[in-house]
């Protein structure tokens, strides 16, 4: 297994992991039936820097990554999840996510960012404001974001 072979593996573990983490943080904020949202791998040979190399990819571009309800009225909750050391960069997002999340909201669903940083994590109900392209959300504005209880959404 060469470096980018290891650093996708390493990459796939961790996002399965934070997805875990955030699964039961939203159940214990109130969200029911809170479900990972299932993309599915495949490998793929791909050339880099004259290489070729074996990378393992989402079969499909899915809504988000956690699909939950909110009683009592089984409201929808959509989650996209991010794991990010110091601030989150609206580019981190894919643009496919942000839509996603976008029509999630104007439909009158909940839609919700959730972000594990060093030391903590935030979940945030997208759209939020000023968080364009070029934008990124500090940790300390992110703790300020902060839902500690879906059911008052």
């Amino acid at each position: 297994m060469n470096e980018l072979q290891r650093r996708n593996s390493n990459n796939k573990r961790k996002g399965t992991a934070c997805e875990k983490i955030i699964m039961n943080v939203l159940q214990s904020r109130g969200a029911c039936q809170v479900q990972e949202i299932e993309t599915g791998w495949r490998k793929v040979r791909k050339q880099v820097k004259g290489k070729w190399t074996e990378l393992i990819i989402p079969k499909k571009k899915v809504a988000g990554d956690i699909r939950a309800v909110l009683p009592p009225d089984g409201r929808s909750i959509l989650v996209e999840v991010k794991n990010r050391p110091e601030k989150l960069l609206y580019s981190n997002l894919e643009s496919h996510q942000h839509q996603r999340l976008k029509e999630h909201d104007l439909f009158g669903a909940i839609s919700l960012l959730a972000w594990i940083f060093t030391g903590g994590l935030s979940i945030m109900q997208y759209p939020i404001e000023g968080f364009n392209p070029c934008t990124s959300i500090s940790i300390e504005r992110a703790q300020g974001l902060d839902i500690p209880d879906l059911r008052k959404i």
